[in-house]
């Protein structure tokens, strides 16, 4: 690591969704005396199901995989208290995550593995 880089970097997870492909990628921003810098950590993308399903739900699907990869890259013990950054463009998703109301199960269950592994306050 660069000596002048600070700590605690963030990293952000950009999270997103369209009818054929849902995806997400993690990156790390660091700044030091040089400026800003950002690199590619990790991505994840997925072909959306055949059976038709609302953009809305693949935006969650996204979210989830942003999730699960952000939470391998927790298990190391230098990363536990990595800040992280959440990003949706899903006005919908961030209401399903955020808002305790009751949801069909398919909603349901995907926001309590959001909500477990994440932070109501990182998105």
């Amino acid at each position: 690591m660069n000596p002048k880089v600070k700590r605690n970097l963030p990293f952000h997870v950009f999270c997103d969704a369209s009818q054929w492909v849902y995806a997400c990628c993690i990156y790390l921003r660091s700044e030091n005396e040089d400026g800003v810098s950002c690199q590619q950590v990790q991505t994840r993308s997925r072909a959306a199901p055949l059976k038709p399903v609302t953009v809305s739900r693949l935006e969650l699907l996204a979210c989830i995989i942003g999730v699960r990869l952000m939470k391998t890259i927790k298990q190391d013990p230098n990363m536990e208290e990595a800040i992280t950054v959440y990003w949706t463009d899903s006005m919908n998703t961030l209401h399903w995550i955020k808002n305790e109301e009751e949801w069909r199960v398919f909603i349901i269950n995907r926001v309590r593995e959001i909500r477990n592994n994440s932070s109501k306050n990182e998105w």
